[in-house]
């Protein structure tokens, strides 16, 4: 009987232990969260963006990615208003149109034929003709959590924003990292 009652008395300090811990991370999450509904997307954007425009080529856009560290280019029209965005994703092969197996070369020894496509061409192609034209973006003034909510629901990795229809930054999940790793 006495072992019985320890038994329940060591079980009720161990949830009580465990329940004082949940509601511990409950304050810490909280701070967190009320932390990005207060945060606009302007204090945590990376800034000022880097910009393709239409005709740059996939091969520019490649290089400009790998040089500055970074996974997207804004695409901006000729008026410097956002018309798209080029990702890694699109640069990698994700669309299945877009995929370098297509654009192998041809065995070593043998010519490629006017059939088989190569990755020059591929080079070449205008970057207007493979980003994503249905942006989804975000204001400067835009609480953190509502394009975190956005990001989330749709997969997102990269989120421009803009300004009057000018992009004035990118919202990247690397910046959400940054944003939760500081200090309050």
């Amino acid at each position: 009987m006495v072992w019985v009652l320890i038994a329940v008395m060591l079980l009720l300090v161990g949830a009580a232990y465990l329940a004082g811990r949940t509601r511990a991370r409950q304050v810490v999450a909280g701070r967190a969260i009320g932390r990005a509904v207060t945060t606009e997307v302007r204090e945590v954007m990376s800034k000022p963006p880097i910009l393709a425009r239409e005709e740059t080529t996939l091969e520019e856009a490649a290089r400009v990615m790998l040089d500055r560290g970074i996974g997207c280019l804004p695409v901006v029209g000729a008026d410097g208003g956002l018309v798209g965005i080029v990702t890694e994703s699109d640069l990698t092969g994700a669309r299945p149109w877009l995929s370098l197996s297509a654009w192998a070369r041809s065995p070593a020894g043998e010519e490629a034929s006017e059939a088989t496509p190569d990755l020059e061409r591929l080079r070449a192609t205008p970057v207007v003709e493979v980003m994503t034209r249905r942006v989804v973006s975000a204001s400067p003034r835009e609480a953190v959590s509502a394009v975190v909510d956005q990001m989330m629901e749709r997969n997102l990795h990269h989120v421009p924003v803009v300004d009057n229809g000018v992009p004035v930054g990118v919202l990247a999940r690397h910046d959400l990292l940054g944003f939760l790793g500081r200090r309050p």
